[in-house]
């Protein structure tokens, strides 16, 4: 992998990191991490913070918030997913007798929500990109590599 990709990766991985994050956790009960950095406010105070950053138009900074929002709703089936199949393994594996099987099926269900989050939260990545002018990715791109030596495209 060239280092242009890994740079990508990990800014790809970062971007959206806190979104995602609070998407997922937003989109989980409360007693089930809902609450997870602040609440369902906290991804709202991180796209504020980014709109700063960024100096986005005010037709930017709703065009993020409605991508925000897609992914939530998107996301949340899928968290519930992981937060039954978590509760699943946890019974699965508190017994008197290891079942494999079941824990293999638990697992793979853990697994194909979890691609989902992944490719929803790649996908918000990409159309994150493109509501953001030249000079707003560039700017983006100048933070995150300031912070974590990273960059992106």
């Amino acid at each position: 992998m060239n280092e242009r990709h890994t740079r990508l990766r990990r800014l790809g991985a970062g971007l959206l990191l806190g979104a995602a994050l609070s998407t997922a956790a937003w989109a989980m009960p409360p007693h089930h991490g809902g609450d997870f950095h602040g609440g369902p406010g906290a991804d709202l105070f991180h796209l504020e913070r980014m709109a700063e950053k960024l100096d986005l138009s005010d037709a930017q900074r709703q065009q993020l918030e409605a991508l925000h929002d897609r992914q939530r709703d998107l996301a949340r089936p899928h968290v519930r997913a992981l937060v039954k199949a978590r509760k699943a393994m946890r019974a699965a594996t508190r017994g008197e007798s290891f079942d494999e099987g079941a824990v293999r099926a638990i697992a793979s269900e853990q697994s194909t929500a979890m691609v989902e989050l992944a490719v929803l939260r790649e996908r918000a990545r990409f159309e994150m990109r493109q509501i953001l002018t030249p000079e707003q990715r560039a700017r983006m791109r100048r933070h995150h590599h300031g912070r974590d030596g990273g960059g992106e495209e």
